[in-house]
């Protein structure tokens, strides 16, 4: 067989292996990216420490697939469905029997007759923070590689009555009157007091997930008319030390996969169409370990976040896919390099599965709180609701000392880049800005 079919063939089962994984990756949050870097998968045999700092910022979320609405963004909250007062107030007293918050606000009965008080609910999430990568070249074209984010984020939260979309409000005007708009935020706020929801602005920091893989890498020289052909692929292991969603506080969003172990298979090629110019394209797939969590369930209609009844919940997470092509454009200066990147994410539906009963004590009784997993209507509604999908456009710019013939310790390469949304469903629309470095030793 001649060297140059040997090639072929070789280059033909690096693409079958490609297409036949080209679907995700290691994000699994819908809060934030951490987009991977192509330069993370061919490390030229070079081993490296990277090191960057990233800040995120987001105030808007991507309405679900398939919702109702004119609005195409809604509040980072409302990713959970829509917030209506009495959803919540049900919620609280299946758990609370006998509790009433509107009798506990004067002027609180009043408005209590409404069939719906419904609230936008507005948030903002910041994050900020730095992330760690480690890759190790090893032979026969192995490498070995970890990755973790340290941060802190700070959420808030703020509702608005929406009087408009209300029905039924008691009053001489069609849509109730400025005092008993007070009212109704005043029984909200009680309401939340007696679930046990400790306020509406959360800070925390930690760690992310931690991120170990191992990878095989491989280049092809002058085949197919192409200067060089690269291609890998890597698997890794997700061990959930991230910090998880605080139940105390609506607003807060974890930090990785919420607590659940995950295995990914990844795979890249990337083509050197001519000096300078070369097109990638990455993809993979995450699957996580199901595992039971101690959630908030929801008794109806309500938003999980803002149900009353806390449960041990066994979660099935959906799978994630992932594909990203991209183009860099080398030496625009001397070890200027630039290059953008599109990515698509996709997160299917969780399942949920109630493990044990809740059973509250009230006057010397227990009962059962029956929860959304009695009704298959609801169920296939929450589950709509975690699934989502993204968008992003990433602009990155580096410069690569070596390649500038420049004798730095090191030899470092500096790269900072932007990860822009530009559309999505189901999802945060989270802006990020990262600046690091590559050190090679």
């Amino acid at each position: 067989m001649s060297t140059s079919l040997k090639k072929i063939i070789q280059l033909s089962l690096v693409l079958i292996i490609v297409a036949d994984t080209v679907l995700a990756t290691h994000m699994s949050n819908r809060y934030f990216p951490f987009i991977e870097r192509p330069e993370d998968y061919f490390i030229k045999n070079r081993s490296h420490l990277s090191p960057a700092f990233f800040y995120v910022q987001s105030s808007h979320a991507y309405l679900h697939d398939g919702d109702d609405s004119e609005r195409r963004k809604v509040g980072i909250p409302e990713v959970w469905g829509d917030y209506n007062l009495q959803d919540i107030v049900k919620s609280l007293q299946a758990v609370q029997p006998g509790v009433n918050p509107f009798a506990l606000v004067p002027g609180g009965i009043d408005v209590e007759s409404a069939k719906s008080l419904r609230f936008h609910v507005e948030g903002d999430i910041k994050a900020y923070g730095v992330t760690l990568g480690y890759e190790q070249a090893g032979p026969y074209g192995l490498q070995f590689g970890a990755w973790i984010p340290i941060m802190g984020i700070h959420t808030t939260q703020h509702f608005i009555f929406d009087a408009a979309k209300s029905e039924g409000i008691p009053a001489s005007g069609p849509q109730g009157t400025h005092d008993q708009y007070l009212v109704i935020d005043e029984v909200r706020r009680k309401t939340h007091q007696l679930i046990g929801f400790n306020g509406n602005v959360y800070d925390a920091g930690g760690f992310g997930d931690l991120d170990l893989h191992v990878r095989w890498s491989g280049m092809l020289d002058h085949v197919l008319l192409m200067r060089t052909i690269s291609g890998m692929m890597q698997l890794g292991f997700l061990t959930p030390l991230g910090v998880r969603k605080n139940n105390g506080y609506p607003s807060s969003v974890p930090f990785g996969t919420n607590g659940s172990f995950g295995l990914y298979a990844d795979s890249a090629f990337e083509l050197e169409l001519k000096p300078d110019i070369s097109v990638g394209l990455i993809g993979g797939m995450l699957w996580q370990f199901a595992d039971v969590h101690k959630v908030r369930l929801s008794v109806g209609h309500e938003p999980t976040i803002y149900s009353a009844l806390q449960s041990n919940v066994r979660i099935q997470p959906g799978f994630t896919y992932k594909v990203s092509p991209y183009l860099t454009l080398s030496n625009l200066a001397d070890g200027l390099d630039f290059q953008v990147r599109y990515t698509y994410l996709q997160h299917f539906s969780d399942h949920w599965r109630r493990v044990g009963n809740f059973y509250p004590k009230v006057s010397g009784d227990h009962f059962k709180v029956p929860s959304y997993l009695d009704n298959p209507a609801l169920v296939r509604e929450k589950e709509r609701l975690s699934a989502w999908t993204a968008h992003y456009v990433t602009l990155q710019l580096s410069y690569d000392s070596k390649e500038a013939m420049k004798d730095y310790v090191l030899q470092p390469t500096f790269f900072a880049s932007a990860d822009i949304p530009a559309a999505g469903a189901g999802i945060v629309e989270a802006y990020q800005f990262i600046i690091g470095a590559e050190l090679h030793f």
